[in-house]
């Protein structure tokens, strides 16, 4: 496979695990309020939160691999690039899910 097979790939892989990322932490909302802890089931927010957590790992692996397969020469250019994609991803991905959880405890409670 080519470079460019393996980086849309990686790119799908990666688009699937921040929607399902961003779907767990929704249901971690409907679950439960983890920061007032009177709504719902706490322990069953903290298990859908688990699950959030292990597909945004799996997405910032992917969207941060993705400068390795780029046409870049030099290392450091790639590295900086990863790290950039990186920390943009982390921030989008905690904003992102902190407000489906928001929403998932609106709509469900």
């Amino acid at each position: 496979m080519s470079n460019r097979g393996w980086a849309i790939s990686l790119l799908g892989v990666g688009i699937f695990a921040s929607a399902a990322s961003l779907y767990f932490a929704y249901q971690a909302g409907c679950a439960g309020d983890l920061k007032g802890g009177t709504l719902g089931d706490p322990q069953q927010a903290l298990h859908y939160e688990g699950l959030s957590t292990g597909s945004m790992l799996l997405t910032l692996f992917c969207f941060a691999a993705l400068p390795i397969l780029a046409p870049f020469k030099g290392t450091a250019k790639r590295a900086l690039a990863s790290t950039a994609i990186f920390l943009i991803a982390l921030v989008v991905l905690i904003l992102g899910g902190i407000q489906a959880e928001i929403t998932g405890v609106q709509q469900c409670f």
